[in-house]
């Protein structure tokens, strides 16, 4: 009987549901987004907000608000199914948790529930997506400074993948890849590139090069600025906001910086060792003050092939203290500061 119910938005059999067990631990009484009023509790599962696929999207701010009308209370579950319906038989393809698996922006093709029809908060968001969304980066990606990646046997898959080691968001982290990424992506990275991944089921499933290194050494490397703003933009409503450039002093847990993407708009930019530092007080334009936070650094002077580690401000050289060059890539989201990467020459 319930894989005939028929639930506005899912496919037949298809649907979220509440259930209570009894003490033998079997199921006793299954509720359904199908509310009966009159019958069924006040505090009945029911939808609020209508599966909507438009290129608008629905907004999921950094607050917790969904589409400007309701808070996701602490303990929403949400779901992720598949969009193509011939996938739904396939629960590799699902995912649940809490509200980290909503991206901060725009989720084109939501449904909502709650059990408190005048109330605020929802209870659960089930969230559609295609395959292919899941290799798609936002501004919810962070900055990755890889330490090394190496090969491992992955015991459920029963064959090798790729295993990347470093630090992300200020915390050592390793991840590694999702079956069917392709692991060529990852040729050529090494110790001191800066990456974002986009996962799927905690694995990596897409790659996108923010730094890497110059192997001849005649330049410290090249920087790709991720899809945003850049320097020169100063548009706070942007939901992520990039910086790259030297410092040339520091204050405090706060760097001046000379931002290297200003003119070029951050694409293919090449930072050399050394640069001619502009005169502040003419061209104070091209001075950005950042504050340093979840800091993470490659030096290439310590160890055979440099050293990745988690540090603090008073680890960051700058011009002013010891005429030193350091190079820094910032990330802000939401107007406010995420990670900074140092790579220290």
């Amino acid at each position: 009987a319930l894989n005939a119910v028929s639930v506005k938005g899912f496919q037949t059999g298809y649907y979220p549901v509440r259930y209570i067990l009894n003490d033998d631990g079997q199921i006793k009484n299954i509720d359904t987004p199908k509310y009966n009023k009159g019958i069924e509790s006040e505090d009945s599962l029911r939808s609020c907000l209508e599966k909507s696929k438009t290129t608008s999207g629905v907004l999921f701010s950094s607050d917790g608000i969904l589409a400007k009308q309701f808070v996701l209370s602490a303990s929403a579950k949400v779901f992720v199914l598949p969009e193509d319906a011939s996938l739904l038989g396939n629960y590799d393809m699902y995912s649940s948790g809490g509200k980290s698996l909503l991206s901060t922006g725009k989720n084109t093709n939501v449904m909502a529930f709650q059990t408190k029809e005048d109330s605020m908060y929802v209870n659960l968001v089930v969230v559609w997506k295609d395959q292919s969304n899941y290799a798609e980066l936002n501004h919810d990606n962070k900055l990755f400074l890889i330490d090394k990646i190496i090969d491992v046997y992955d015991e459920s898959l029963e064959e090798v993948v790729k295993e990347v080691r470093g630090i992300e968001g200020g915390v050592e982290k390793a991840y590694r890849t999702y079956e069917e990424f392709d692991k060529t992506k990852l040729d050529g990275l090494s110790k001191g590139d800066v990456v974002r991944f986009a996962y799927y089921k905690g694995m990596i499933y897409n790659v996108q090069v923010v730094f890497q290194k110059d192997s001849t050494g005649a330049t410290i490397g090249t920087y790709n600025r991720p899809s945003g703003s850049n320097a020169e933009d100063n548009n706070e409503g942007n939901y992520d906001m990039y910086y790259c450039g030297y410092v040339r002093s520091r204050e405090g847990k706060f760097l001046k910086i000379w931002t290297a993407d200003i003119t070029t708009k951050g694409s293919n930019v090449s930072l050399p060792k050394t640069i001619l530092w502009k005169n502040s007080e003419t061209t104070s334009e091209e001075y950005r003050v950042i504050q340093a936070t979840n800091i993470a650094i490659y030096d290439h002077s310590l160890d055979a092939n440099g050293r990745v580690y988690v540090g603090d401000i008073e680890d960051i050289p700058y011009y002013e203290g010891n005429g030193q060059y350091a190079v820094v890539i910032m990330r802000y989201r939401s107007r406010s500061p995420q990670e900074i990467v140092v790579i220290k020459q």
